[in-house]
């Protein structure tokens, strides 16, 4: 799954610097929560980002500026860390742009064009996309914002609800938790009479595969050294998991499609 920065979030909610500077360090947190779920893949981020307003006349390319005026180290760390980190790229939207030149995005509530931004990128991604928005947006404080996208002109037009991480407590909710069933285990997997498959992989390595697996219906497959496992939730968002020998077809061709360590992907 690609995680992107929402950079139509940004829309002046701090009144001072020091607010800013919470906002950008809380963001930070939450982005940096997302790395069990989006594998490899950096925070994605927009090449207008630091165009973008916080505080409400300055934008993030000026608060370098501000930072300079103040002589508070917390404010003057945090907000410099956010810049660097996320105001250089690459970025997005120049794939995106080049992938998709055709491509459409409208917000369902409201109906507002978001064509280029973090949510068409999120609505096209083959692995699925969620994305982060700053605390205090009016607009982008529900759990999840729904579009309306085609890829080309000519294509039916396409509706998705796009995950969307305002704190650290919704991440956590959607990390995916190995836990290992005693019934896979070898000493203990015959139980009531029925021989369960053994689950082979130490739980380390169960839960690295399971970070890339990929979500069909309520079950995770990802297949490890040519072996295909499926691992079952017991309860929320922790699983169990053992070899089989057959998965849905969706999912084989979704697994053929993507990168090995795209993370969580949900069909």
């Amino acid at each position: 799954m690609r995680i992107y920065i929402n950079e139509l979030s940004f829309a002046g909610q701090a009144k001072t610097l020091e607010e800013a500077s919470v906002l950008l360090h809380f963001l930070t947190q939450v982005a940096s929560r997302t790395k069990e779920i989006r594998g490899d893949n950096i925070v994605q981020r927009h090449s207008h980002l630091l165009g973008k307003k916080l505080l409400k006349s300055r934008s993030l390319a000026l608060l370098f500026e501000d930072i300079k005026k103040t002589d508070n180290r917390i404010v003057k760390d945090r907000i410099r860390f956010f810049l660097l980190e996320y105001g250089k790229g690459p970025f997005f939207d120049k794939d995106l742009s080049k992938n998709f030149p055709n491509h459409a995005c409208v917000l369902i509530a409201g109906q507002a064009d978001v064509s280029g931004s973090c949510l068409a990128a999120s609505a096209l991604s083959p692995s699925g996309g969620s994305v982060l928005s700053v605390k205090n947006s009016d607009d982008y404080t529900v759990s999840s914002i729904s579009v309306i996208f085609k890829a080309e002109t000519g294509d039916d037009e396409k509706k998705t609800y796009i995950k969307n991480y305002c704190n650290i407590q919704s991440v956590e909710k959607d990390i995916w938790r190995y836990e290992s069933n005693p019934k896979h285990e070898p000493e203990t997997r015959k139980i009531k009479g029925k021989n369960w498959t053994h689950m082979e992989l130490l739980p380390e390595t169960a839960q690295r595969v399971l970070n890339c697996g990929i979500k069909y219906k309520k079950d995770v497959y990802n297949n490890y050294n040519g072996q295909w496992y499926i691992f079952r939730s017991h309860h929320k968002n922790y699983y169990h998991g053992y070899p089989v020998k057959k998965v849905p077809k969706v999912v084989t061709d979704k697994w053929n499609e993507v990168d090995r360590n795209e993370g969580q992907i949900e069909l």
